[in-house]
């Protein structure tokens, strides 16, 4: 089971405090689901495993409830939950935006449910409000017949007779966000079946087509031909379910095998070659992240932290007029395409070398961004105790080392040193305040004024 989230204290929204002490809650939902269930089925725990919170305003949750049945027998259910405080419509608006026929039953209970009293919307897992593409990969029936009837729609391999068969394997699920299914395909005829393998990669409503187009582009590029940029081959990209289909990396995140690497350095020095190259690309994306954009992320984590946890408010303002000034001497910087989430769970181990996945928030920006995400990314597995901070370092030299031997522009050490610090801040620190989990805000804090550059 998943491990319980920290839920904030907001008086305008007493559902967080129901939800707290649980037995409330539980007796709410004891008595939103009684009418459909069986007699004897009874609500036994719920457990908060996501919280986004949004003072005063609204919360996004993801609910893990337990339900007992007349035999004894216990299950867990999963429901994505949006709530408000009172007379806030979005709630309301949800719940009569998805009570339609294409939702899928759960095992107990209503596919969606609302609580009135407490301005709420509940959707059984795999009804999704925003992934659309959850019911389909969670009913390989569904699935089977939608593939027959126009393989085109997932760009499935010109192999000999019809699809017979469909299993789906779930990877990972970020309700409300996105996920990711293994999916393997049979063709007949039956004496002679053929299999293949592919990956659904689900995205929510109006997005994934870029990423796709995205991918589309680099595939067909030089680089990638001549094996200086791996990523996985784009089929085709379903636009009424928000579901790209691509091929099926046999490999391992690197973020699960950095322990085990030996020559951590050489490893890492090829990533930065290779990200180099992948910058040296041209498309044509929306512009983002850029240095601007990197000095309002700044100003909008410092904020956050300060309204989370005023003990570190001084600190942190005062780094982010340090870094401020420091970014006056760069000037506007240049414009590349960008990964915009480069980390180790972004990069596969694969028999045939480095490969980069997951280019959804690709875009337009500063290459200073992807370096200093990945060199913020290391550091922050030092802070939380995986590596020591000579490994962290020597990692991040390596990095930098091979990123600018193969960059059309190499960068300066403190351009690179700025962008680490502005992530340590903007990405690691914030994630900290979105969790509720402070303890790691001083060493972040200690790190950030390290690599920020003297003005």
């Amino acid at each position: 089971m998943a491990k319980r989230a920290v839920l904030p204290q907001d008086t305008a929204l007493p559902q967080l405090e129901a939800l707290r002490t649980r037995r409330p809650f539980v007796e709410k939902l004891q008595d939103a689901v009684t009418p459909f269930v069986p007699a004897g089925t009874t609500v036994e725990d719920v457990l908060v495993t996501e919280c986004q919170h949004r003072r005063g305003e609204t919360c996004k949750l993801i609910l893990e409830v337990e339900f007992r049945q007349s035999n004894g027998y216990r299950e867990w259910q999963t429901y994505i939950v949006r709530t408000a405080r009172e007379g806030h419509p979005a709630p309301a608006q949800l719940y009569q935006k998805t009570r339609d026929d294409t939702l899928v039953p759960p095992r107990f209970g209503p596919p969606v449910l609302f609580i009135n009293d407490w301005n709420m919307v509940l959707w059984a897992y795999p009804n999704d409000p925003n992934l659309p593409g959850l019911r389909l990969l969670e009913s390989p029936k569904m699935l089977l017949k939608e593939m027959q009837e126009e393989p085109h729609r997932f760009g499935l391999p010109e192999l000999q007779g019809m699809p017979v068969e469909v299993r789906t394997e779930r990877l990972k699920v970020v309700p409300g966000k996105r996920g990711g299914f293994l999916v393997r395909v049979q063709f007949g005829p039956a004496d002679t079946p053929q299999t293949c393998s592919l990956y659904a990669k689900l995205f929510r409503i109006g997005y994934g087509k870029e990423a796709f187009e995205l991918l589309q582009t680099i595939w067909q590029h030089p680089a990638r031909k001549q094996g200086e940029i791996l990523i996985p081959q784009p089929y085709a990209f379903d636009a009424p379910y928000a579901v790209m289909w691509q091929e099926a990396v046999q490999g391992i995140p690197l973020a699960k095998r950095i322990d085990s690497v030996h020559d951590v350095e050489s490893l890492a020095h090829a990533i930065g070659r290779r990200l180099a190259r992948l910058h040296a690309i041209a498309v044509s994306l929306p512009e983002q992240m850029t240095l601007p954009y990197q000095l309002s992320e700044i100003d909008t984590a410092v904020r956050r932290i300060a309204a989370r946890f005023p003990d570190f408010a001084a600190r942190y303002q005062q780094l982010a007029g340090q870094l401020q000034k420091a970014a006056s001497c760069f000037g506007e910087g240049r414009r590349t395409l960008v990964h915009g989430s480069f980390k180790f769970s972004h990069i596969m181990m694969t028999a045939s070398g480095i490969l980069f996945i997951d280019f959804d928030a690709a875009n337009i920006g500063d290459p200073g961004y992807d370096v200093g995400r990945f060199m913020a990314h290391v550091l922050r597995m030092h802070v939380s105790g995986k590596m020591s901070f000579e490994r962290a370092e020597s990692i991040n030299h390596a990095f930098i080392r091979g990123y600018n031997e193969q960059a059309d522009a190499p960068l300066s050490e403190a351009y690179f040193n700025w962008f680490c610090a502005s992530h340590l801040v903007a990405s690691q620190a914030l994630k900290l305040v979105k969790r509720n989990k402070p303890a790691q805000l001083e060493p972040l804090y200690q790190l950030a004024r390290h690599y920020c550059p003297r003005g």
